[in-house]
C-alpha cells in the first residue's frame, strides 16, 4: 500500500461552503420591515444554488454537516443534509462576522430548539465547540475564533470523517485558512496577518467550495489544498447561475494581493 503522501487519496478531506444569494442583497426594501434585518433568508436562486451544491457534494463521502446558526447557512447546509441524509450540526465557531464596529450581541441568531422546528435534520444533541460570539470583533478575532474553533473541531471524535463547514464569506476564508495552518507547529494571532504564512487566499462566492485534503504522511506539508473556491457546479442551471455573479467577497487587506498569491495544492 502507498503512502498517504505518494496515493492521490486523501485520509481525509474538509470541504467548506458559503451560503447562497441572501435575499436583502438583491431586494434592499427587505430589510427595513424584517423583524431581524442581519438574519436574512436565501432568494430563490440562493436556493437553486444550495441545491447545486448539494448536487456537486453528493458523492464526495461526506460524513458530517457543520454549519453557522443563521436561517441562510441552514437553508443552504440543509439541501446536502437532505440529499445526503445526515444531521445538521449548529456551532457558533463558523457564525458570521459583522466589521469590526458592530457589537455581536445585537444579532444572535435564533436558539437551536427554535431553529429545529424549521429545521427538523438539526441535532440539538450536539455541543457547540464555541460559545456565542459577543462584544465586538475586527477581521484577526475572527480568523483566532476560526483557527481555534477548527483546531477543536477536526480533534473531536464527534466529528471524524469528512466533514462539510457551511458558513460566510469572512469566516468561509478564515476557516479554509485555520485548517491549513494545521501545517504549522505553533500557532499565532500574527500568523494570519498580512502575508503571514497562515493567510492563504481562496474566493468566497456563493456557494463556492473551497476542499483541503489531509495527507498526514506527507513530509512537510499534511494539509493541502485541492480547490480553491469554486462555482462551476452552478453554471449549467440557470437560475443558479444567474447573471454570472457570485458575490465574491475578501477582507479588506486582501484586496491588493493578486492570484499569484493564491494556493492551489
Amino acid at each position: 500500500m502507498e503512502d498517504d503522501h505518494t496515493s492521490n487519496t486523501p485520509a481525509r478531506k474538509v470541504y467548506i461552503a458559503r451560503h447562497g444569494e441572501r435575499i436583502d442583497h438583491v431586494d434592499p426594501t427587505w430589510a427595513a420591515t424584517a423583524p431581524r434585518p442581519f438574519d436574512p433568508p436565501l432568494t430563490e436562486r440562493g436556493q437553486a444554488q444550495a441545491r447545486c451544491l448539494a448536487k456537486r457534494l453528493e458523492h464526495e463521502g461526506i460524513h458530517k454537516i457543520v454549519c453557522s446558526p443563521y436561517i441562510r447557512t441552514i437553508q443552504t447546509a440543509n439541501a446536502v443534509a437532505e440529499l445526503l441524509d445526515l444531521p445538521l450540526y449548529l456551532d457558533y465557531g463558523i457564525q458570521e462576522w459583522f466589521g469590526d464596529t458592530v457589537l455581536v450581541d445585537e444579532r444572535q441568531p435564533l436558539q437551536p430548539a427554535q431553529l429545529k422546528e424549521m429545521f427538523p435534520r438539526i441535532d440539538t444533541s450536539y455541543q457547540a465547540l464555541h460559545p456565542p460570539v459577543s462584544g465586538y470583533e475586527n477581521s484577526m478575532k475572527v480568523h483566532w475564533r476560526l483557527w481555534n474553533f477548527v483546531s477543536k473541531a477536526l480533534a473531536t471524535e464527534h466529528l471524524d470523517g469528512n466533514v462539510l463547514f457551511v458558513g460566510h464569506a469572512a469566516t468561509t476564508i478564515a476557516c479554509s485558512r485555520a485548517v491549513y495552518s494545521l501545517n504549522f507547529d505553533s500557532v499565532s494571532l500574527e500568523h494570519f496577518e498580512k502575508n503571514g504564512p497562515g493567510r492563504i487566499l481562496v474566493n468566497a462566492g456563493y456557494c463556492s467550495i473551497v476542499r483541503l485534503d489531509h495527507h498526514p504522511k506527507h513530509p512537510e506539508k499534511k494539509w493541502h489544498v485541492h480547490t480553491k473556491g469554486v462555482v462551476d457546479h452552478m453554471h449549467e442551471d440557470p437560475v443558479a447561475h444567474g447573471n454570472g455573479s457570485f458575490a465574491n467577497w475578501w477582507f479588506l487587506e486582501d484586496r491588493d494581493r493578486s492570484e499569484d498569491d493564491m494556493v492551489y495544492k
